[in-house]
């Protein structure tokens, strides 16, 4: 009889650690943090046009475009817009920093937020770019534009197929954009026309927190 009685109370005492353990476990608040990427892939920003109805100006947040007619009530969230110039070539510039002989921005609307992005020329291998982090070193290892305003990095001129960017928005976050194309679409020789457009993928960090 004392035989069975401590081998009851073996059972019971293992089986009593096991579910306290799982107690333990299930209790705590376990916080995953993984660093990813989202990809915004052939996104086309057109040339300026006369009717102002070109997508010309992409949005960080959301990967859309937005042509200039709807610029003000999206500007807190466009981060950058793409122009054609006769010695600039094809070029990306902030908001902040826009070419004003094709969109006066400011005169525009003068309400209107205007964000100021920078941005950095890379080497790095943008296929080779999946996390958030190395979307950050790419811009702070990257070399700075001149091409802006007093010499600052709000336009990055002359860019060309293959051409991989880093840029920062004015809210701190990074992002990749690689040149897929510059496309002269009505085959008239010149890159500003209505159909003219810059064919580009963008990656920016895509952070996960989940409990």
């Amino acid at each position: 009889m004392k035989k069975v009685n401590w081998i009851f109370l073996l059972g019971m005492i293992v089986s009593l650690g096991f579910f306290t353990s799982c107690g333990e476990d299930e209790g705590d608040d376990i916080t995953v943090n993984t660093d990813t990427v989202k990809v915004y892939s052939a996104k086309l920003l057109f040339a300026p046009t006369a009717d102002s109805t070109s997508l010309t100006f992409f949005k960080y947040s959301t990967g859309t475009t937005v042509a200039v007619t709807d610029f003000e009530t999206n500007s807190a969230d466009i981060d950058f817009g793409y122009f054609y110039g006769g010695t600039a070539k094809a070029s990306l510039a902030s908001p902040s920093d826009y070419l004003t002989t094709a969109y006066d921005l400011a005169a525009l609307y003068p309400t209107a937020t205007l964000n100021v992005t920078t941005f950095a020329s890379t080497s790095v291998v943008y296929a080779d770019v999946v996390t958030g982090a190395a979307i950050e070193a790419a811009y702070t290892d990257g070399t700075l534009a001149t091409n802006g305003n007093s010499n600052g990095a709000t336009r990055i001129y002359n860019l060309k197929d293959g051409d991989v960017v880093a840029f920062k928005t004015a809210a701190g976050k990074y992002g990749l954009i690689k040149i897929n194309a510059v496309v002269d679409a009505d085959n008239d020789g010149v890159y500003y026309g209505d159909e003219d457009y810059m064919s580009i993928e963008v990656k920016v960090a895509d952070e996960i927190v989940a409990e």
